[in-house]
């Protein structure tokens, strides 16, 4: 037994200096949605224990949203719902009396880079708990370098025809380069607008993690349990958003300071819990739920420095009911196979894969990351981005 102790003794001493400096801190990895901007969204914790000091994090990111214009429409009449849904969705706009047929009606089109600023300001808390207030920010352009190197319509277009794609898959080329502009209008009438040079600070967001205190070395899994809210402020969705998540990692050290971490997470999101009832209809779901997974491979190159690199998963439910779709009727310029996405994503789960290089210091972290959506909903379709975490204090450990 005495044994066995000093295993698990060994063992969490190493991993809590390999994943455990103030500076570890997982990136903020979530796609810039051109409407996902306007709710909280929740980014799964993977640490093993809080920080040990106050800390700000802050990040940069930087992703090309392209979504050709697409009006759908909700039949009011139950018999033409069910005429709807008994066709493939691409056979429907042949049948439907568009203007002559009763219904609602819905429409979206984003084109653009939409660049977002995170800044994140982390307590630590008695009893192993932690306190992150936040704020987010975006700022919808053209897409021009050094800002948009990787994230630009030409760079992505040039890949499409020399590497990987074909020529002009999406049909950017069609409507040009460099163009910006949200547009997104509900069943209501009710409009939302982003204008290219527009800047929105649309939340605050309000964080809680409980790192349960682990007793024994039993898996070496270390969990913890956030609760989340956030409040939206933009004029076109004021509301208070509750949620709650549960993640757990999983360090395994080996010699000459080499550490692989694992970690998995879930939570949900209750999207417009409390609110004004005159904000844009863009979600009508419930809740949103995610579930997100990361393997992390570190190396530590001297007693205060390591290098890491990650693979993140992330999944999140669609923000429109499902059941919607079996009768919706699309309407769109049908230039190529992609030309729905703007309306049909939104009933769709949202999948995205991120690949990230961390440099970590005993207080201090540097994070780049390239984020690529698989699916290929283009909300974003490339998104690269920085991230910086630094204490504001030396302040003693309070786990």
């Amino acid at each position: 037994m005495r044994t066995l102790f000093f295993v698990c003794l060994n063992f969490i001493s190493l991993s809590g200096f390999i994943f455990g400096q103030t500076g570890d801190i997982n990136p903020w990895l979530l796609p810039t949605h051109p409407l996902g901007l306007l709710v909280s969204r929740i980014n799964p914790n993977f640490q093993i224990q809080p920080v040990g000091e106050k800390v700000i994090r802050v990040g940069f990111s930087s992703g090309n949203v392209w979504l050709p214009p697409v009006t759908g429409f909700i039949p009011a009449s139950a018999e033409i719902r069910s005429q709807m849904a008994s066709l493939i969705w691409y056979d429907r706009n042949d049948v439907f009396r568009r203007g002559q047929t009763a219904a609602d009606s819905l429409s979206f089109a984003a084109d653009g880079v939409l660049r977002e600023f995170r800044a994140q300001y982390l307590i630590p808390l008695p009893h192993h708990q932690q306190l992150e207030i936040g704020l987010r920010s975006y700022i919808l352009g053209g897409g021009k370098p050094p800002l948009s190197l990787l994230t630009s319509d030409a760079f992505i277009e040039w890949f499409h025809t020399h590497i990987a794609g074909g020529e002009d898959p999406f049909a950017r080329k069609v409507y040009g380069f460099g163009r910006a502009g949200f547009r997104f209008v509900d069943e209501k009438g009710t409009e939302y607008r982003m204008n290219s040079g527009d800047f929105s600070l649309p939340g605050l967001e309000l964080d809680y993690h409980f790192f349960p205190k682990v007793e024994s070395c039993l898996f070496g899994i270390h969990p913890n349990i956030g609760l989340h809210l956030g409040w939206n402020t933009s004029r076109y969705n004021v509301s208070i958003d509750p949620g709650i998540s549960l993640a757990a990692t999983r360090v395994f050290p080996w010699g000459n300071g080499h550490a692989l971490k694992l970690s998995a997470g879930i939570s949900t999101l209750w999207p417009g819990w409390r609110g004004s009832p005159s904000h844009v209809q863009f979600i009508n779901v419930q809740a949103l739920k995610t579930i997100s997974w990361e393997i992390n491979y570190r190396k530590n190159i001297s007693e205060t420095t390591s290098l890491g690199i990650g693979l993140y998963y992330y999944f999140q439910s669609p923000y429109r009911q499902r059941s919607e779709y079996e009768s919706l009727v699309l309407f769109g310029s049908e230039i190529s196979t992609h030309w729905h996405y703007a309306l049909s994503h939104l009933y769709k789960s949202n999948e995205n894969w991120s690949l990230y290089l961390n440099l970590a210091r005993k207080r201090y972290s540097l994070s780049v990351y390239f984020r690529e959506d698989f699916k290929v909903n283009n909300a974003p379709d490339l998104q690269t981005g920085i991230q910086v975490s630094f204490p504001v204090s030396s302040a003693s450990k309070t786990i």
